[in-house]
């Protein structure tokens, strides 16, 4: 878990937060936001190192609403998971890169925000 320093800013969303944390604290290269297709979407899509990531971002202004992995079902997985296939199968030249499917959790509060980050939190099945 990491805290940030600064205050929060409405409307900066959650993914973007998830953006800015994962870029600078993490050194992810950002290939795409919300990826839709018919069989599901993707909050963020990205390159950590050599590994493609197929990022899901949940946001959350209170603990009491759960850790981000507990509002992942196995419908939302295979939701993410046909997604992604989909992404490969158009975007040829991704379609060799070692694969893994992320959360990331922000936790906004008055004091700034906090984040976690689950690295390969589901596989693809």
């Amino acid at each position: 878990m990491r805290s940030s320093q600064q205050a929060p800013h409405r409307g900066r969303s959650g993914e973007t937060l998830a953006i800015e944390y994962l870029v600078e604290a993490h050194g992810y290269r950002l290939l795409q936001r919300n990826y839709r297709c018919p069989g599901g979407e993707i909050d963020l899509i990205a390159y950590d190192g050599p590994v493609l990531a197929f990022i899901e971002v949940k946001t959350r202004s209170r603990r009491w609403q759960g850790a981000a992995w507990e509002a992942i079902d196995g419908r939302k997985r295979e939701r993410i998971r046909r997604a992604a296939r989909h992404f490969l199968a158009c975007h040829s030249e991704h379609a060799r890169a070692s694969v893994r499917f992320d959360v990331v959790c922000v936790f906004v509060n008055s004091g700034g925000f906090e984040y976690q980050l689950l690295r390969d939190a589901f596989r693809d099945e």
